[in-house]
């Protein structure tokens, strides 16, 4: 891509709950006043202060102090792997959370497990992703089969959500480990539920049915350690936080549904004459509506919640919501939200047992797209859909809006993402020098 040009991700919202991360997520920072929070390592791995450099140094300098982890790469250590660097900590399913920053031309990955690897790699300017690319879920290997068809599974990043090297940038992963039974049979694959790079969304539900290139090992197990691939180029972490995820055993029982034809969006005046349909159903599902518009769904069931504690709703559906728990309306009065937008979160204290639970919602817009799901969690533990899966539209590929700045400076208004926010009144310049930024 000309360097001249200005791109501008259209911000997809994250679909699932790793927004509000503070009040879900209980995070344990992993120590960067030293080397202790990790295996015993090679010398490349050393602890510094600060980093330095431009967007055009392949090596970027560094200060002593303490808080940044730092790969400082030397030929000596290329293509070998005791140059990679293992967590302390031994990990399943994991929420991660860190600022990395790569030099100009570099090129390193997180292994989660040590064996499923994000690529971290200088993909400034890049407009057709690969599997090498910044973010991207890297492929598997087997030196079996054909040539030009060894790797095979890897998953480009969406978009390119990268920013140009010598910048930190933010990741966000949840990742759920693979399933075994009783005897060590896996029954279910590894998985990219959600990888946010720079507030952007690059992965969503990805499924990875074994150790990717370069992993410490083809095996696959319930839990190991964190791997930080160091034989290939200078790369930097700061901000490394994690929460070891656990199981939530939730149930939705007894569950019934009401369908109604109706113009109303006050629950409160949906009428009798209005309901069309009623039955049980195993989920929330939108499509048990036969209109894709002036409708609403009433779901009621039993929630059986394993223990005392405060418990997060998170929404995502076109249109206007109420649920109620034993009877009470927990969530606020202006309920209306939008798919793809922000969803709508709601924090409800429950004790130990059964709740009645009713969940109704009503969509009038028929410019707003359809779909329903509703996740429960509480502080570390993943997320239980009480939804049906194909009930939540997969989400729409981002465009990128390119503006060239040729002989002046090009500015365009802009919505854009900054320290978790969306700031609503930006100003996007794009240099015909080639270095762009926002006010």
């Amino acid at each position: 891509m000309n360097t001249t040009s200005l791109l501008l991700v259209c911000l997809s919202l994250v679909i699932s709950p790793l927004s509000a991360q503070e009040n879900l997520y209980t995070l344990t920072p992993v120590p960067l006043q030293d080397l202790s929070g990790f295996r015993p390592a090679a010398k490349n791995w050393q602890v510094v202060g600060q980093v330095a450099g431009g967007f055009a140094d392949a090596s970027l300098a560094t200060t002593s102090g303490s808080g940044v982890l730092a790969n400082l790469f030397s030929p000596e250590f290329q293509y070998k792997s005791e140059a990679n660097l293992f967590s302390q900590f031994e990990h399943g399913d994991l929420y991660l959370e860190l600022d990395f920053m790569v030099p100009k031309g570099s090129n390193s990955g997180i292994y989660l497990q040590s064996r499923y690897e994000i690529q971290l790699f200088d993909s400034w300017n890049v407009n057709k992703l690969a599997v090498q690319d910044c973010g991207s879920i890297y492929e598997r290997w087997d030196e079996r089969r054909p040539e030009g068809k060894k790797g095979f599974e890897g998953r480009p990043a969406r978009v390119n959500a990268a920013l140009a090297p010598g910048l930190w940038q933010h990741l966000v992963v949840l990742f759920q480990a693979p399933k075994f039974d009783k005897a060590g049979k896996k029954t279910e694959n590894a998985r990219f539920v959600k990888v946010v790079l720079n507030g952007v969304v690059i992965h969503e539900n990805v499924a990875v049915s074994g150790p990717t290139r370069a992993a410490v090992a083809e095996d696959e197990k319930p839990h190991a350690p964190l791997m930080i691939q160091g034989d290939h180029g200078q790369v930097f972490f700061r901000n490394l936080k994690y929460g070891l995820l656990g199981e939530l055993d939730l149930q939705l029982n007894g569950l019934n549904y009401e369908y109604y034809e109706t113009t109303q969006r006050d629950f409160t005046k949906i009428t009798a004459k209005e309901l069309v349909r009623k039955g049980a159903t195993e989920a929330l599902d939108y499509r048990l509506a036969d209109l894709s518009d002036k409708f609403s769904l009433k779901f009621a069931g039993k929630l059986d919640a394993p223990t005392t504690d405060t418990y997060t709703f998170t929404a995502y559906l076109s249109g206007n919501y109420q649920l109620q728990i034993d009877g009470k309306v927990v969530s606020p009065q202006e309920s209306w939200t939008y798919l793809y937008g922000s969803p709508a979160k709601l924090q409800v204290p429950l004790t130990a047992g059964g709740h009645d639970f009713v969940f109704q919602f009503t969509k009038q817009d028929s410019w707003a797209p359809t779909g329903l799901a509703l996740f429960v969690q509480k502080p570390n533990t993943k997320p239980v859909p009480l939804h049906a899966s194909s009930s939540l539209p997969e989400l729409p590929q981002p465009g990128l809006i390119e503006l060239s700045a040729e002989r002046e400076p090009t500015l365009l208004r802009s919505f854009l993402l900054f320290d978790q926010q969306k700031k609503t009144h930006c100003l996007s310049v794009g240099d015909p020098a080639g270095v762009h930024y926002s006010y």
